[in-house]
């Protein structure tokens, strides 16, 4: 069996984390599969995309153009994609490699048009890391104004994205639909687009050896933090510029604390937070696992104040490193987070509940118990080991049919 991972970066995004995990996974179990991009981020030989300058200059100006399609209909390209256009050649790639199966992930950004989907030769088995595959363009529908709650559609003339996509999964029998919350697959399941299609629901891998536990102490020795300060974590990218990320939620939350009761440890984007008196450590983007693993065990708990979560990495990450976890009860967070548990499952969007949440990880009554739960609430579940024979069995199973 030949598996080939589609998405459109490497390094860069939800979307590029987990399938690279899954990639290497499924390397460890002795399963032959190929990682082809549209980016190449990293500098990592196994990861295939393409090497014309040429060619990779045109493929920038048409994911710009792509997105430009998506800011000229909604004005909102970071939520919209049209995906009327793709990369280059794209699909030739793709059935050159001659895969038994092409697992695609997140393949907007001018990778592969919807249109492109149908000429795919091999069976197709699609990740959905946001509500885009069954929208009628938005990402997060959540946050579309013009998303209708009772019929699942577009209110605005962009419905015709909808048509184009029910065309074109129309003409492919062999697609399939993953889901990596159950939150996710709910919505799969109701959708007019893809409810009648085979749906599945499988979570992503961690490595639960790069992210462990590490003495607390050696962790802040490490970043220069100070020893007895209670230290909440916040990461997420684009946060000043994405309202999904609830920054407004955290300073709420950190309004409610004494100036020095708390510091706050901020990491994943390179523009510096700070909030009143309130002492903050920034860190900026960190790209190496073992460092990012390292600065979690630095802190007291993690806060994931966003909007919507499909299935957070960085949820997974946290609770693997022995770190408990406070996020809304939205979306894929119940998957993870199991309430006074490992974590702490504030009621959405309330400020008050989430430093309630924070509050109860901070003063209980015994924290290496705490950290005990949130570490053994991955390693039964989501260990890389695991959850890579789980999508071996669906790869198989999808072949069979």
């Amino acid at each position: 069996m030949k598996v080939l991972l589609v998405n459109s970066f490497d390094a860069k995004g939800g979307a590029s984390i987990a399938a690279m995990r899954l990639h290497q996974s499924l390397n460890k179990e002795n399963v032959e599969n190929q990682f082809l991009v549209q980016f190449k981020l990293s500098d990592n030989p196994e990861v295939l995309s393409e090497t014309n300058f040429f060619i990779i200059f045109l493929n920038k100006i048409l994911s710009k153009l792509d997105a430009l399609i998506g800011r000229i209909l909604l004005k909102d390209v970071n939520n919209y994609s049209a995906a009327f256009l793709s990369s280059i050649n794209i699909v030739n790639k793709i059935n050159k490699l001659n895969p038994d199966i092409v697992h695609l992930h997140w393949t907007c950004n001018g990778m592969l048009s919807i249109e492109d989907i149908p000429k795919i030769q091999a069976p197709i088995l699609w990740t959905m890391h946001d509500n885009w595959v069954f929208s009628d363009g938005c990402h997060n529908m959540s946050l579309c104004k013009n998303h209708q709650e009772e019929t699942n559609k577009c209110s605005k003339y962009i419905n015709y994205i909808h048509k184009r996509k029910m065309k074109a999964f129309g003409k492919k029998a062999d697609i399939y639909f993953l889901s990596l919350s159950s939150w996710l697959h709910a919505l799969a399941l109701k959708s007019t687009l893809i409810g009648n299609r085979k749906n599945y629901h499988l979570p992503n891998p961690i490595d639960i050896k790069v992210y462990s536990p590490i003495q607390q102490s050696i962790a802040r020795k490490n970043f220069n933090l100070q020893i007895d300060k209670k230290i909440i974590l916040f990461g997420a990218l684009n946060a000043s510029s994405d309202k999904n990320k609830g920054l407004h939620l955290l300073f709420d939350v950190i309004s409610k604390f004494k100036d020095d009761e708390i510091e706050v440890v901020v990491f994943g984007d390179n523009k510096p937070l700070a909030y009143q008196n309130f002492k903050f450590h920034n860190f900026g983007k960190i790209d190496n696992e073992q460092t990012l693993n390292l600065l979690l065990n630095a802190g007291n708990a993690l806060v994931i104040p966003s909007l919507q979560e499909n299935f957070s990495n960085l949820i997974l990450e946290g609770l693997s490193a022995s770190i408990p976890v406070v996020a809304f009860d939205v979306g894929g967070n119940k998957d993870l987070i199991l309430h006074k548990e490992n974590g702490y499952l504030a009621k959405p969007f309330n400020a008050d509940d989430l430093k309630r949440g924070i509050d109860w990880i901070l003063g209980h009554e015994s924290s290496r118990a705490l950290k005990e739960h949130a570490r053994n609430s991955v390693l039964l579940r989501f260990d890389s080991k695991k959850v890579a024979k789980d999508y071996v069995q669906l790869y198989e199973s999808i072949l069979k049919n």
